[in-house]
């Protein structure tokens, strides 16, 4: 059985929180290195493995656990954005609201 921490769930916390200010302060160093710092790529790759290795019981608890790290993530940067004092937004919050075809390919 896995024994799960609460390290991850608040680094997620941290990285989330950073890449609000990131996106606040249009700062775009900041926000690639909230992504460096994110631990979401852990549960990406252990439901790849699971459903490649036909582990369906891992491939289920690890996209649990990635869809409670999203809702932890919306929950973290809401929260933030609410109690922030900069209301008016930036470029890099702009053009993550409305990307384009182009974009979205290179990204």
């Amino acid at each position: 059985m896995v024994e799960k921490s609460l390290e991850p769930t608040c680094v997620l916390v941290c990285a989330m929180i950073i890449a609000s200010v990131g996106l606040n302060m249009s700062s775009t160093a900041v926000i690639i290195g909230a992504m460096l710092i994110s631990p979401i790529m852990g549960g990406i790759l252990a439901s790849a493995y699971g459903n490649v290795s036909a582990d369906y019981s891992l491939f289920t608890n690890h996209m649990i656990g990635f869809g409670m790290q999203i809702v932890i993530s919306v929950a973290a940067a809401s929260i933030y954005f609410f109690l922030s004092p900069v209301k008016e937004p930036t470029v890099e919050l702009l053009a993550r609201t409305s990307p384009t075809f182009y974009l979205t390919i290179i990204k």
